[in-house]
């Protein structure tokens, strides 16, 4: 068997204009390989034969669509590096090559790929990164912070939570904020409290044993029905997704210990004046 010209094999394929996306990564990737070792595995050997075989195949294949080459070239030039979509595209470009009509169903993902890296979309997510500090970071903090005893969305809540700069995408906004428990929770903080600052008001007898025995009150020291608190604030952080959610720092008469209950465990202490 005749030696083989690693070099020029190498030189070859990589002037090949069919090696394109995460093939060409992986035969620069086995070419630099090369050039530092100078040597070829058993493994590497068969996967560059194997790659020369499929460019084989590819050149003689049917013409690609042009108009489909055009429309891939466009936008694998607005995709993400690493982006799934980026990788898709490469994909695409690969059938397209060799010759293979691509699906409805491909189609269909293009189409949205396309869509969401249109001049009016990278438009929009420009404006969004600048509107986002002004008019929706509030409502991002306050959504983050009822998530942020969960298991749901941690990273995003974090970075939210803890980093002024960080902007989320459109995308990562509204899964976070428009699903049912995210609209509960701002309701709760959009709706007019029942009991406003500076008055009265007491336990409700459905208020549960954590509600009776807040942290903070002192060892022993039980809520009941018969304890009249004040309201000093209506506006602390919701942390349930509920009817009547809204969270009262509260100070009980005679007691040095605040305390936070929501909304729908109090009611207005009778005969305090």
């Amino acid at each position: 068997m005749a030696r083989i010209s690693w070099k020029t094999r190498f030189d070859s394929m990589l002037a090949n204009p069919l090696l394109v996306g995460r093939d060409r990564t992986f035969m620069e990737s086995l070419h630099r390989h090369w050039t530092t070792k100078k040597a070829m595995t058993k493994g590497r050997k068969f996967h560059f034969l194997k790659m020369e075989e499929k460019l084989e195949r590819m050149a003689k294949a049917e013409p690609a669509d042009a108009t489909l080459a055009a429309r891939l070239e466009r936008v694998l030039t607005r995709t993400g590096e690493r982006s799934w979509a980026r990788g898709f595209c490469e994909s695409l470009v690969t059938q397209n090559l060799s010759g293979r009509l691509l699906s409805d169903k491909q189609l269909s993902i293009l189409s949205k790929i396309e869509a969401e890296h249109s001049d009016e979309a990278l438009v929009s997510r420009q404006t969004w990164a600048t509107d986002y500090a002004a008019k929706h970071r509030g409502t991002a903090v306050k959504v983050a912070k009822y998530y942020l005893t969960s298991v749901y969305f941690g990273d995003l809540v974090h970075k939210i939570l803890n980093d002024g700069d960080f902007v989320p995408t459109m995308k990562q906004f509204n899964a976070m904020t428009e699903n049912k428990y995210a609209k509960k929770v701002l309701a709760g903080y959009e709706a007019a409290p029942k009991y406003a600052k500076g008055s009265y008001v007491t336990l409700r007898s459905t208020a549960p044993s954590a509600a009776r025995w807040p942290a903070g009150v002192g060892r022993g020291k039980r809520l009941d029905n018969s304890t009249v608190c004040i309201v000093l604030s209506t506006d602390e952080d919701i942390t349930s997704a509920c009817a009547g959610n809204k969270r009262y720092k509260l100070l009980p008469i005679g007691g040095a210990q605040t305390v936070t209950l929501e909304e729908r465990y109090v009611k207005k202490a009778r005969g305090v004046k």
